[in-house]
């Protein structure tokens, strides 16, 4: 079987913004209540500017083809959060095929497991969160993305 080529072709409604997000951030998280705080982060800080589109990926193959598509409509991400154990592709792997597609940009990870944050380091993430708890990581992440999309400041160096 071959693969098949399709135009898209969308009408625009008038009310339509022709302007697309200029900021975006790729969450690859398969819980939902942390995908859901993730959301309420960045509605809460940037939802009044209208240019910020959260990407969200509940596994690792999801966010492979997010990214893909996604950068060819907005460019870069600002930051991609990335847990270590989702189905259908760990982090590490995630992270290492984002770094083979050519992404630079700063890679936030975390872990419930310890043991897990040196794969996530050696795959090539930039940052990974350690607290003793979800809430904690969460937190932690979140200052790190704020961080990044503000431009206050570098991420520090990844830590285990």
């Amino acid at each position: 079987m071959q693969g098949f080529e399709m135009e898209f072709k969308f009408s625009k409604w008038p009310h339509n913004r022709l302007t697309f997000p200029t900021k975006w951030v790729l969450v690859c998280e398969d819980a939902i209540d942390c995908q859901k705080a993730f959301l309420d982060f960045f509605m809460e800080r940037y939802g009044h500017q209208g240019d910020v589109l959260v990407a969200v990926a509940p596994c690792a193959i999801m966010a492979i083809g997010l990214y893909q598509f996604a950068r060819t409509m907005v460019g870069e991400p600002m930051a991609v959060v990335i847990d270590h154990d989702m189905p259908w592709g760990t982090g590490p792997e995630a992270i290492s095929y984002l770094r083979q597609l050519g992404y630079a940009g700063k890679i936030i990870a975390a872990s419930g497991i310890p043991q897990n944050n040196d794969r996530l380091v050696q795959a090539g993430a930039d940052y990974v969160a350690r607290g003793k708890g979800q809430d904690e990581n969460l937190g932690d992440i979140m200052s790190q993305i704020e961080a990044n999309f503000n431009g206050e400041k570098e991420i520090p160096a990844a830590r285990v």
